[in-house]
């Protein structure tokens, strides 16, 4: 979605060198000519820049070979955009919401295909990209509530999003763990997000669910994923630990854990 509507902050040399053609320094050559018209066109002489030899190699670096074929694919009628553009943002399979940032109150109670709609259009140029449910902070691709807000504050926006759409769990990504698939509010919310890219450290642990049994894949291993309290969560995470390669990234998490669990308890009469 960020490369259909043009944030480009994580796209990398290497990724606009896969588009880069024989044709492609000629593109260059053309979009810097019609450059240097629309910066003439819509600015006065003496605000203009200096097209000289530095203005050009700055203008070339931002504009590497493939750039210019990387976003005519990206666009909404392109190879790549209109394929983004078609699938949906939130599926239901079974009790299960799966989804790339999360559900935030605004969206919460939505049907899945008015939410879908409300993504898709704005990628197809259908309706305003502006304000939209593909670019707002709290839409389906950018909330990270589910993932980070405290539990007591987040858990009426969770429970709400259940109700609504009938589910028991929303599965989400967007949010990276510490290193290991991880549930939050008992299990009702699952984030898969481990950190798989070699940037976060390649850490390898997947979702599976079969039968409505719940596992991490964590290196190969299969574990339950617990639904449960932090006693639950500490045996998990201790497990999954002994397996990474020292240190684990886990270790934090599970200090955490291990600080609550030895919090005084509240004494009810």
């Amino acid at each position: 979605a960020m490369n259909v509507y043009g944030d480009l902050r994580y796209v990398t040399a290497g990724e606009y060198a896969s588009f880069a053609t024989p044709r492609s320094d000629r593109y260059r050559e053309r979009y810097y000519e019609a450059h240097i018209e629309e910066v003439k066109a819509s600015t006065p002489a003496e605000e203009r820049p200096e097209f000289d030899d530095a203005h050009r190699e700055n203008w070339m670096a931002e504009h590497p070979p493939g750039y210019f074929e990387h976003r005519i694919a990206f666009q909404s009628d392109g190879e790549y955009g209109k394929w983004i553009a078609r699938n949906e943002a939130m599926i239901q399979i079974n009790d299960m919401l799966f989804l790339h940032g999360g559900l935030s109150p605004a969206y919460a109670t939505m049907p899945i295909d008015e939410l879908n709609k409300a993504v898709q259009e704005p990628l197809q140029g259908k309706a305003p990209l502006v304000g939209s449910a593909a670019v707002a902070d709290d839409g389906p691709l950018w909330y990270r509530g589910m993932a980070q807000n405290p539990e007591e504050a987040e858990s009426p926006n969770v429970e709400t999003a259940l109700s609504a759409h009938g589910v028991n769990h929303v599965v989400i990504g967007h949010t990276f763990t510490e290193g290991t698939v991880l549930p939050r509010f008992g299990g009702k919310v699952i984030l898969i997000d481990v950190g798989l890219a070699a940037y976060y450290g390649g850490r390898q642990a997947c979702l599976l669910v079969e039968n409505g049994q719940f596992h991490t894949i964590h290196r190969g291993k299969r574990l339950r994923l617990p639904m449960g309290g932090d006693e639950q969560l500490l045996e998990y995470l201790e497990a999954a630990a002994a397996l990474d390669p020292a240190p684990s990234p886990l270790s934090p998490k599970i200090e955490e854990v291990k600080a609550r669990l030895a919090e005084p308890q509240p004494v009810t009469n």
